[in-house]
């Protein structure tokens, strides 16, 4: 493009105004301001805003704007023309006068576009170019509401249709913002900075601004603490506004609080036809009994481990695998076969990846075979939205199926500590939760414990479903060796249900593969724990909590007693039996072993006998009390205290019973029904 045809479209006034802000029109063709290129404290450089040639008056460096561009940035002649063609809007006019310029900045007020107003009444954006310069459009630049810093600061916040409408608010002292571009350009991805907080809406007075209104609260209503709109402020005209309204004598600050207080709070209403019609909103409510009748069983994308329709959080420490272990649940799903022997769901399923690199995604996905997957990667044509900014772009996706985002804190650009935030990031995936897909959420944890989730509770309460994948120690017994980080041969994982659930608590144990790259089942650590503890009770009289902490802590060194608690409800069943003497009495614990032919293990006999005609055990720990009382009458079969006799045992205190042949003949004709998941031996005692 010739030189002649650029300078040609450009508004000379505007071009020196952009590089000096001190620049004032003196006369009708000349402008003063302070010269660029040099220290200047009083304005000595000339501008004749008609043929746009300047003059330093001090420095003498003079010339049109070509060479005033080239010198400023030092660039090159072709480098300045090309940039003033770009600058001159593509071919239309600027020769329009600028009315008013309003910034908008990010939260800490740095620069990011500008909306020009021009006289007569148009709009234009430009964006810093870098250079000192302004480039007008807004490509790739981050769109944010009208004085932000403002808004962040405030608890209540006015959205008006413009920023001179945002500005005459902020001169009464009220927070104020606004939308670029005009009426119906609100942005989804504004509500993020308005969770929490109060929200008046002041619409123009006329249909687009009613409208208008109307849409800006549905898109804050999921995020602000409150919504009020004013559809119509009192004595504006027609397309008035509120900076209209504060002209009117006697209007101000007070005048407008006072309105806003006695305007009701907004909600998303029924059509119109309805309210007039009498709609009744309860009659779309269900009362308890049709939820009782509601037959809804849980589903599962992967059974007891990843529920359907649910939000799931996996959390890990960075480089534990929770990648891998993902792609592979994504890979059974996508072709509905089993997941390290659990059953799952044919669906659909996107893997969300805002973390790894695009070599790093393909060698695991190689490694996998994940064949089936959907893969959205930022590398795409189409890069995934963040879930703070256009997440709207999810609910393309195919219907009912798995999306898996990993991972949280890159998948959004938000403070993952603040509470509110993450309360918002979680509101949107309950709306993709609740339009039919299944998510998991994969979640660093803390480097100081990978059993902790990092960020805002709000991640962990908002969840449905918790999922952890953490190193277990084969044999550890303390929670000091248990978080020493020896070698991987030695290690195992532990994946499956963390603290909070909705549904039942689920576990398995993993190793890992390193020939297959990948994760396989691997038996619980705490068996060959379990066994010991048998051992070393079997023979033994059966023992109260106390005793036998005191001794798995001498032989086994468990110090702590939480953790034999913990073990010994782990073993109940398979290999002992617990047996309560009652509230507030000591639990004691009989001593069981596998079954020889793999049914249920069964009691060891020591230090009991079996009645002969039921065939059923007798318990040989009866506490005193009991057989004392003159109705006692014993589980077998109805024998009383006279047909009994009984011995103590010296180690611990309590009765055994013994049966004389009297008693067991005068009992023949009474064998209780008694389902006892036990073989027992007929042994007496000596």
């Amino acid at each position: 493009m010739q030189k002649q045809k650029i300078l040609d479209r450009i508004n000379f006034a505007d071009f020196y105004k952009t590089f000096i802000p001190s620049l004032k029109v003196n006369g009708k063709a000349e402008a003063m301001g302070l010269c660029p290129f040099h220290e200047d404290e009083n304005p000595s450089l000339s501008v004749n805003i008609r043929t746009g040639l300047y003059h330093c008056h001090s420095c003498k460096d003079g010339g049109d704007v070509v060479k005033f561009l080239m010198r400023l940035k030092q660039i090159t002649f072709k480098e300045a023309l090309n940039e003033l063609s770009s600058n001159s809007d593509n071919g239309r006019d600027t020769t329009k006068q600028i009315e008013a310029v309003y910034p908008y900045t990010d939260e800490g007020g740095i620069l990011l576009f500008e909306v020009v107003r021009f006289v007569p009444k148009t709009f234009r954006q430009r964006r810093p170019d870098g250079r000192g310069g302004r480039i007008w459009n807004l490509d790739g630049v981050r769109i944010v509401p009208y004085r932000l810093p403002e808004v962040k600061a405030s608890d209540t916040v006015f959205i008006c249709e413009g920023e001179k409408d945002c500005n005459n608010l902020a001169n009464i002292g009220l927070a104020a913002t606004t939308n670029p571009q005009g009426a119906g350009k609100w942005r989804g991805e504004f509500s993020q900075y308005f969770t929490g907080k109060d929200i008046v809406i002041i619409c123009d007075n006329d249909e687009p601004g009613a409208k208008h209104g109307q849409d800006v609260a549905q898109k804050l209503v999921t995020s602000a603490r409150s919504i009020k709109v004013i559809e119509q402020l009192p004595g504006v005209p027609t397309k008035g506004d509120v900076s209209d309204w504060l002209k009117i004598p006697g209007n101000d600050t007070e005048k407008l609080l006072k309105l806003v207080r006695d305007t009701p709070l907004w909600s998303p209403q029924a059509d119109k036809k309805d309210d007039e019609s009498g709609f009744d909103l309860t009659k779309a409510l269900k009362i308890g009994a049709e939820l009782q009748e509601l037959d809804l069983p849980v589903s599962w994308a992967v059974k007891g481990l990843l529920p359907q329709e649910a939000i799931t959080l996996l959390s890990a420490r960075g480089g534990m695998g929770k990648t891998i272990l993902s792609i592979s649940i994504a890979d059974a799903v996508s072709r509905g076969i089993p997941f390290l022997g659990l059953e799952t769901a044919e669906m659909p399923v996107v893997y969300i990846d805002f973390e790894n690199s695009l070599p790093t995604l393909c060698e695991r996905v190689k490694r996998i075979d994940a064949k089936h997957v959907l893969f959205w990667h930022g590398s795409n044509e189409i890069k995934p939205p963040r879930l703070d900014k256009e997440y709207e772009l999810y609910k393309k996706l195919p219907q009912k199926a798995l999306l898996i985002f990993d991972t949280l804190r890159a998948s959004q650009s938000r403070d993952e500590n603040d509470s509110q935030h993450m309360a918002m990031i979680m509101q949107r995936l309950k709306e993709l939760r609740d339009c039919g897909y299944t998510i998991l959420l994969l979640h660093h944890t803390s480097k100081g414990n990978d059993k902790i989730y990092k960020g805002s509770t709000a991640i962990f309460d908002l969840c449905d479903h918790n999922l952890s994948l953490h190193k277990a120690k084969k044999g550890c017994h303390t929670p000091e060796e248990n978080e020493t980080d020896d070698d991987d041969d030695n290690c195992c994982y532990r994946f499956g249900t963390q603290d909070k659930t909705r549904y039942e608590p689920f576990s398995m144990f993993l190793e890992f593969d390193t020939e297959k790259g990948c994760f396989a089942l691997a038996p619980d650590p705490e068996t060959e724990t379990l066994e010991e503890i048998h051992s070393l009770l079997a023979g033994k009289n059966p023992l109260k909590t106390n005793d036998i902490f005191e001794l798995v802590r001498d032989e086994l060194r468990i110090k702590y007693k939480g953790k034999v608690i913990k073990l010994l409800k782990k073993g109940e069943g398979k290999y002992w039996i617990s047996e309560s003497q009652g509230k507030g009495k000591p639990t004691y614990y009989r001593v069981a072993k596998p079954n020889q032919s793999g049914g249920l293990p069964y009691i060891y006999p020591d230090h009991q006998t079996t009645h002969k005609v039921t065939g059923l055990p007798i318990p040989d720990h009866l506490p005193q009390e009991r057989l004392d009382s003159p109705d006692f009458t014993d589980w077998s079969g109805g024998l009383n205290k006279s047909q009994t006799s009984q011995t103590t045992s010296k180690v611990t205190g309590l009765a055994h019973i013994d049966q004389s042949a009297e008693s067991q003949t005068s009992q023949t004709s009474q064998k209780p029904t008694l389902d006892i998941p036990f073989e027992v031996e007929n042994v007496e005692v000596e």
